[in-house]
């Protein structure tokens, strides 16, 4: 795990760990080369993207999904 290769991670504030997230993803994401997106995949996210421009009231926001689908503890 990570935290255990930099454990300065692990004393970082959560503001600091947001923000060391959102570098992160920002540099990730400058590379989408090297994470290519199969066409299956693509289409997927075309047809769940049209589902919801046709009904969004049909969504789940992301505090309601883990409400549905969170396993029972």
């Amino acid at each position: 795990m990570i935290l255990e290769t930099i454990p300065q991670i692990g004393r970082l504030s959560p503001r600091q760990k947001l923000a060391l997230a959102g570098e992160l993803w920002d540099e990730v994401t400058a590379m989408s080369e090297l994470f290519p997106v199969c066409p299956e995949t693509v289409a997927l996210l075309e047809a769940r993207y049209a589902d919801y421009q046709r009904d969004p009231a049909g969504a789940l926001s992301w505090d309601e999904f883990k409400k549905q689908f969170r396993p029972a503890s």
